[in-house]
């Protein structure tokens, strides 16, 4: 259940930044190729004043124009690497949960496994007489240890596998923000951006 909310708000947080994305670049297709754009009081606005939506790109790109401001051409280059590096590790630490949790439903399956084998030879250990009623009483207690382990490493494993889906498509989401939020920087952004002394 933890997971399952976790990928679901994951997932809603992923959805609005690539549609917000989306409605950030239909505003700059929107726009004439020669109208810059302006970037004033920490917001990046059109030529005519219309403001883009705060979202990943645009805070992504509030950032790079700050950085931009006291560096080089080499400098700046290398902060933009930098600043996105640090805007997707945000985002991908948090799905790194995901899989933490993931990992830790497969080792908590595997110590369910070990404990039912445990359970499942300790009944023979316990018994000094065999008999046919002895023999009754060991093969229940076994296949109660054998159930345990067989229960646990298949819910573990199910979980496991189940869960991993949309982390693996959260993953796929955040490459594709990301090659958005550059597409957008290099070609439809900065080429235009026009900064206040």
């Amino acid at each position: 259940m933890v997971g399952l909310s976790h990928s679901f708000s994951r997932t809603l947080y992923l959805s609005r930044e690539l549609n917000l994305a989306a409605a950030v670049k239909r505003l700059l297709r929107s726009q004439p190729e020669n109208e810059p754009l302006m970037f004033t009081g920490g917001r990046m606005r059109t030529a005519a004043g219309r403001q883009l939506p705060d979202s990943f790109v645009t805070r992504y790109i509030a950032d790079l124009v700050n950085a931009k401001k006291a560096q080089t051409n080499t400098q700046a280059s290398e902060a933009r690497t930098d600043i996105l590096e640090v805007y997707a590790s945000k985002v991908r630490g948090a799905h790194d949960f995901g899989w933490f949790y993931i990992d830790l439903m497969l080792k908590v399956g595997f110590v369910g496994t070990l404990v039912g084998f445990i359970l499942m030879l300790g009944s023979v250990s316990q018994s000094t007489i065999i008999d046919a009623s002895t023999m009754q009483n060991i093969l229940k207690q076994m296949s109660w240890g054998m159930s345990t382990a067989l229960n646990t490493t298949l819910a573990s494993v199910v979980g496991g596998i189940l869960l991993s889906v949309p982390y693996y498509f959260l993953d796929r989401g955040l490459d594709e923000l990301l090659e958005q939020t550059v597409q957008m920087t290099e070609v439809r952004v900065l080429p235009r951006l026009s900064m206040p002394n």
